[in-house]
């Protein structure tokens, strides 16, 4: 393969001492090392340009700040408004709607919003004038919660992804923002598990095909979050991650 250099790995030698040395395979080991089998891939810098040139330009779904296929943590302190501000993208998104300095270059489309920080009565306080001249929403932003009356629930990572793929199916909506991360974290109790969980979900691994995602965090979580993503598997990161945060004022 043209510009291909492989990998090849290091052995460790230990000496008798108990020190180690470096030490390259023997030439007919390196045989028995494939492109499949090296966690690296080089190629010169040109050739990556070449490469990606004849793939799609990610669209902008929220400025440069998040594009189709990324998986993205808005982060912020409590109480500064990431929910607010992750209904105003859901609602921009199904209406195709940005503005000069967070434009939207995609189609407009649905979106599955997960609220699970207001009940549905306090997102109607939030959403009209003292209940009432109710703020109007485009029929393709559908919003989520945990259903109270479920009572089947043994496994709630599972539960959780096997009704997502469900709703999504249902609804056709390839953008889902959660609200918020640090609730997912409370219910699985186990960060490994929640991140394979979703990244499976965007890699497009299910019955679905890919999506893009968001989540609402806050900085402490969306920080232990970004640690797991980036070191906790490699192969389970091959989509686009983003992540951008803001302060209150």
């Amino acid at each position: 393969m043209s510009g291909f250099k492989e990998f090849v790995p290091i052995d460790i030698k230990v000496n008798s001492n108990g020190t180690g040395c470096r030490t390259r395979p023997r030439s007919q080991d390196r045989n028995k090392h494939s492109i499949s089998d090296n966690l690296l891939t080089i190629k010169p810098a040109n050739e990556w340009i070449d490469i990606a040139k004849n793939q799609p330009m990610p669209n902008m779904l929220f400025g440069p700040l998040w594009h189709e296929g990324e998986l993205c943590i808005l982060t912020a302190d409590t109480n500064v408004g990431k929910s607010i501000l992750g209904v105003q993208i859901a609602d921009c998104i199904t209406r195709g709607m940005g503005n000069y300095y967070l434009p939207f270059r995609a189609e407009p489309q649905s979106v599955i919003y997960g609220d699970f920080e207001l009940s549905y009565k306090q997102f109607e306080n939030r959403y009209s004038t003292d209940y009432s001249n109710h703020y109007l929403f485009s029929e393709n932003l559908f919003r989520l919660e945990i259903n109270p009356d479920f009572s089947e629930l043994v496994d709630f990572n599972e539960q959780l992804l096997l009704n997502l793929e469900l709703l999504v199916e249902q609804t056709g909506s390839r953008v889902i923002i959660i609200d918020n991360l640090t609730f997912l974290r409370t219910q699985s109790m186990d960060t490994a598990k929640e991140a394979f969980i979703l990244s499976t979900f965007t890699n497009g691994k299910n019955a679905v095909g890919k999506i893009c995602q968001m989540f609402t965090a806050g900085n402490v979580i969306s920080g232990e979050w970004v640690k797991q993503r980036s070191f906790g598997g490699v192969g389970q990161n091959q989509h686009r991650q983003s992540i951008f945060g803001f302060k209150g004022l």
